[in-house]
């Protein structure tokens, strides 16, 4: 039975008994070995190149190797992110000087359909459907606000969320975010609490919802219906695998990157480096981790296997520019 399957039929039986399932519950013991993992990123062999699109400065590189030049003036390289395919082309946003403004870009033409001034208070994330945008809007009062629009910037939809929020998963059609609780809101219909406390992580397409467990710990439950975690751990989950056989995330402290099986959440791997917390941290595969680092001789995307050793996966970009990776978990900070 795969990790996947044992995963699903856990939380079916938590669903279906109200209780928790044959992996018992508790703080998962790492073995003693797997905390000490320090990797130097300056010192590591290249390996193979991405296989997902990345975007440094106006340099969009795919994973094909080519490589395209953006239509952006290059005063702009250094605040130029990527959300992702869509399409329509590619979704990208420019936050030079006091506004920030979305653009789709193919064949070599950018056209603005979004923008808003005073951006350091925004984020946005494309659905994974490609077709819809979700912008977050906190102000200082601890209010959150959200509007999902279209390429066009239109038939937008609103919501309000109590509490400095964030948004956990958009699939274009529906959210999941984190403020005061856990919202489910299915655009264009009410939200719904589907948990009463502020969560870490969640995945939509694989119904599954991080939540705070006994303790500081935390676990997965099911994102349909949730109820006690299957298991917990002492982490903040970030994301899970592409076949959900592992999550990735950090230890408390930010400074250690942790692999967690997602049967049981023992810890199958706690690495130590030079990657900066928030900046981008994502499964190339669904045994293959990928992230960003940031060291003296720039930054670059750096991947580790669940087991083995650690390759520098791009080549080295100048400090102060950014690398963004299509659907990251986070598009600012790095």
């Amino acid at each position: 039975m795969t990790r996947t399957r044992r995963l699903a039929v856990g939380l079916g039986a938590l669903l279906l008994t109200g209780g928790l399932t044959a992996v018992p519950p508790g703080s998962a013991v790492p073995a003693p070995e797997v905390s000490r993992e320090t990797v130097v990123a300056t010192s590591l062999a290249k390996g193979p190149r991405p296989a997902v699109a990345y975007l440094e400065g106006r340099s969009l590189h795919l994973p094909s190797g080519a490589v395209q030049t953006l239509p952006f003036p290059a005063s702009h390289a250094r605040e130029l992110s990527l959300l992702g395919p869509s399409p329509r082309g590619w979704v990208v946003v420019d936050t030079t000087g006091l506004t920030a403004k979305l653009f789709r870009v193919r064949g070599g033409t950018a056209t603005k359909f979004w923008s808003v001034g005073d951006h350091s208070a925004y984020s946005w994330r494309l659905g994974v459907n490609g077709r819809r945008v979700i912008q977050l809007y906190v102000d200082r009062s601890a209010i959150s606000y959200a509007v999902v629009f279209d390429l066009d910037g239109r038939n937008k939809k609103s919501m309000r969320f109590n509490g400095y929020g964030s948004v956990l998963a958009f699939t274009g059609d529906r959210a999941v975010v984190s403020a005061n609780k856990t919202w489910d809101w299915v655009v264009g219909s009410p939200k719904s609490a589907i948990s009463p406390d502020a969560s870490p992580a969640a995945d939509i397409r694989k119904n599954i919802l991080f939540v705070p467990a006994t303790g500081d710990g935390y676990g997965p439950t099911t994102l349909g219906l949730p109820d006690a975690a299957e298991w917990s751990a002492d982490f903040l989950p970030r994301q899970v695998s592409t076949a959900g056989s592992y999550v990735v995330g950090y230890s408390f402290d930010g400074k250690r990157i942790q692999v967690r099986d997602m049967v049981n959440g023992v810890l199958v791997r706690s690495i130590r480096t030079q990657h900066p917390y928030g900046a981008p941290l994502f499964w190339e595969s669904d045994a293959k981790l990928m992230f960003v680092v940031a060291t003296s001789r720039g930054r670059a995307v750096v991947r580790c296997g669940v087991s083995g050793p650690c390759k520098r996966a791009t080549p080295w970009v100048p400090r102060g520019r950014r690398i963004t990776v299509s659907f990251s978990q986070e598009y600012f900070g790095a």
